[in-house]
């Protein structure tokens, strides 16, 4: 059992440029003079760039606490939890706590010089990631991108860094993990992506979103990447359809893909290499039943999911020239109800599959892995929330004890 409790402060932000100038004795009054002159014009013209775009702040505090009774593989400080280790007498019933405040975000939105056929927006996002000493995090970049909009032609294109476009929703965990590794696939990562809205009638679309992705793989015995070495971005692709089903709110409905290729070289400075792909097909449901609640769920089937958070984080086996891509299954489904506007209680289900067939029989591939969840989120204050979550996490080990 894992409990989690997860506390969070927005923070209002505001940014303004100044400019300060300290004196030297050495310096004449006619230079000071100059030198004044030259900040004054650096500051107009500073002014003038910033009023061509409306740069909108945001972020937040945020403290994840979290305890559970045996061990599980963790990343983030222990705020992300991937998977529940075997037991073993080494760690049956080892509680484990830790409490850090990596998850917190900071960002902004920008929305810049446009007309009636174009307008151009873009965001920069930053959180503290996984890497640092817990008390000294180091900045993560999540978020970079800029994009055109086209109002009369429902077109935009999108070039930077963002949410891929397969698998777009999030259960509603308050864990960081977000069932990644566990069901839910989908991450960030480098991409140019087109997409065209359809209208069909005043309150129903079809969306069609297709991407080129940076391929990122693994580290092949020439120090490079995989991906990168395939020479070939990845491409995404997905259709969705919005429409009124319950209530007359607006249910989507989606399908998704992804393909690319990976080069693993073999032997170190040789043409020895061997190709293998990575695919997924994802479907996404987005259902609100009342004003009050709510169902999503994703479901998802492909190979040599690793990088996209599948496969319960196995890619592919590497036995010399015998490279074999694993295949994985999985899925997710949530369901939130919000009584008041301070109060959201929510539960769900997610697990991930692969085919033991393509696994290596060492005692540390998984089979499956599954979280079942429940929490509630309070909000004391406009800007505060606080939350509490309890999930029981199992996997299964491929030639070795199973976890929980």
């Amino acid at each position: 059992m894992k409990i989690i409790f997860a506390f969070v402060v927005v923070i209002g932000l505001l940014v303004l440029p100044t400019i300060a100038i300290a004196q030297d004795q050495q310096l004449t009054d006619e230079e000071v003079a100059q030198l004044k002159s030259l900040l004054a014009k650096k500051q107009a013209n500073e002014t003038k760039i910033i009023k061509d775009f409306d740069l909108d702040f945001y972020g937040f505090a945020r403290l994840d606490s979290t305890w559970s009774n045996s061990d599980l593989t963790t990343a983030g400080g222990g705020s992300i939890a991937l998977w529940a280790d075997p037991e073993t007498a080494a760690n049956r019933n080892d509680d484990e706590f830790s409490m850090t405040a990596r998850g917190t975000r900071l960002g902004v939105n920008i929305v810049g010089p446009g007309n009636d056929t174009v307008k151009t927006s873009g965001k920069i996002e930053y959180d503290f990631g996984l890497t640092g000493a817990e008390n000294s995090n180091e900045p993560r970049m999540r978020h970079a991108y800029f994009q055109f909009d086209f109002p009369d032609k429902n077109f935009s294109i999108l070039a930077g860094q963002t949410w891929d476009v397969i698998s777009p929703l999030i259960p509603p965990t308050t864990n960081l993990s977000v069932m990644w590794d566990a069901g839910n696939v989908g991450y960030r990562r480098p991409q140019l992506r087109f997409t065209q809205k359809i209208p069909i009638t005043d309150d129903a679309f079809i969306k069609l979103e297709t991407a080129a992705t940076r391929t990122i793989g693994q580290t092949n015995l020439d120090n490079e990447d995989t991906g990168d070495d395939s020479g070939l971005p990845s491409v995404q692709a997905r259709i969705s359809y919005t429409m009124p089903v319950c209530n007359d709110l607006p249910t989507t409905i989606g399908v998704s893909g992804q393909y690319g290729t990976e080069e693993y070289d073999v032997a170190a400075g040789t043409d020895s290499d061997v190709d293998f792909e990575s695919w997924l097909v994802c479907f996404d449901m987005n259902m609100p039943i009342t004003k009050e609640v709510n169902a999503s769920g994703e479901f998802y089937t492909g190979t040599n999911t690793r990088t996209y958070f599948g496969g319960i984080g196995q890619g592919v086996t590497i036995n010399g020239l015998d490279i074999n891509e694993i295949d994985a299954m999985g899925g997710w489904f949530g369901l939130t109800y919000a009584p008041t506007p301070k109060w959201k209680f929510a539960g769900g289900y997610s697990i991930d599959t692969v085919d033991p067939d393509d696994l290596t029989n060492n005692g540390t591939a998984r089979e499956m892995n599954s979280v079942a969840f429940v929490n509630t989120c309070y909000r004391p204050f406009k800007a505060t929330i606080v939350g509490v979550e309890a999930a029981y996490h199992t996997t299964e080990w491929h030639e070795n004890a199973d976890g929980q």
